[in-house]
């Protein structure tokens, strides 16, 4: 499994990163997951389920017509059970831990369950309501959690480390060379080294910052989607696109103001707008609402999330032996020398 690909909704980041008890194997924690639907069999599951089932679609696109909020849940708790047996199989291994049948095994696990949650985290993003709200704030920690229980696993470490340490000896290619050096670096960025008392520490602000990063991202598109910028006189439109004009006048019909045109900060139309309105003022306006998302002392005022998660943000990246969060983030982004 890519370990980076489960998001840490953050985006998110999800930039994506919870408290469970750590073992040799990859054991269910406390707040182990549990299936809403208990049919008897995969089948059966699948038939009720269309997040279970091979997208027989082009470019196998989601079922988006068939996929209702609840189906989000079972389907990301058997994935993740999914996840945890490929994960406890290549940790209880016997035999000597190889570049096959550890750093590719690892490479090749969890992609129904990051099939699942790319689907949940784009719908959450972009089309949203109050029940997929409250899913993201089970879910996102839920996969956290699961995460931690893998970078923060000492006996599956071992094994990546035991084939990262033979690395000058395995005759890899310089892809598979490549791919060794990231596994083995994300689990030391994730806390795999650390001692017990700090990865426990570790996992409790991972599922914190989890929890708020996601109420974050809720209220910033919460205060995206309620921006409205209406336009009642015909030249105030002058410079934008007859595509974006029509849009506007299509949204504006829709709210029952059919002499008017209202643009959104949707990201599209705020870039065009910027980009080719040739009203200064009404550009302004659009800037201000754009920035001052999540500041305007609401109920999605984001003000006190920020500082919370900026201090835990710090907390991580001093545990993980690094001087503040800025370091971390940029350790694998800039060229250094």
């Amino acid at each position: 499994m890519k370990l980076k690909l489960i998001p840490f909704l953050a985006a998110t980041l999800v930039f994506a990163a919870c408290s469970e008890q750590q073992s040799s194997k990859v054991e269910p924690s406390s707040n182990e997951v549990e299936t809403q639907t208990k049919p008897e069999t995969q089948t059966e599951l699948s038939k009720v389920n269309p997040l279970l089932e091979e997208w027989n679609t082009p470019f196998e696109i989601p079922p988006f017509d068939k996929v209702e909020d609840e189906h989000y849940m079972p389907a990301v708790e058997d994935a993740i059970k999914k996840l945890r047996a490929e994960v406890e199989a290549i940790t209880n291994n016997p035999n000597t831990a190889t570049f096959e049948n550890t750093i590719l095994a690892l490479e090749t696990t969890g992609s129904e369950l990051s099939r699942i949650t790319r689907l949940f985290s784009s719908i959450t993003g972009t089309d949203t309501n109050d029940n997929l709200k409250a899913l993201q704030v089970e879910i996102n920690p839920l996969l956290t959690r699961e995460r931690d229980a893998i970078s923060l696993n000492e006996d599956l470490f071992k094994r990546v480390a035991a084939v990262y340490d033979s690395r000058d000896s395995l005759e890899l290619d310089q892809y598979d060379a490549r791919l060794l050096e990231l596994t083995h670096r994300d689990f030391i960025r994730r806390g795999a080294s650390l001692d017990e008392k700090s990865k426990e520490r570790l996992k409790a602000v991972n599922e914190e910052i989890s929890k708020l990063t996601t109420n974050f991202a809720q209220n910033l598109l919460s205060e995206t989607k309620s921006f409205e910028l209406i336009v009642s006189d015909e030249k105030d439109l002058a410079g934008l696109s007859q595509e974006m004009i029509n849009a506007a006048k299509a949204k504006a019909t829709s709210k029952e103001t059919p002499d008017a045109w209202i643009f959104g900060l949707d990201r599209a139309t705020y870039e065009g707008f910027m980009t080719l309105s040739e009203n200064r003022d009404l550009r302004k306006v659009m800037f201000d609402g754009y920035r001052a998302r999540g500041l305007n002392g609401n109920d999605a005022d984001n003000s006190e999330l920020v500082v919370k998660i900026a201090k835990l943000r710090a907390e991580r990246a001093r545990l993980l032996g690094y001087e503040n969060h800025a370091h971390y983030r940029l350790e694998t982004r800039m060229a250094k020398t």
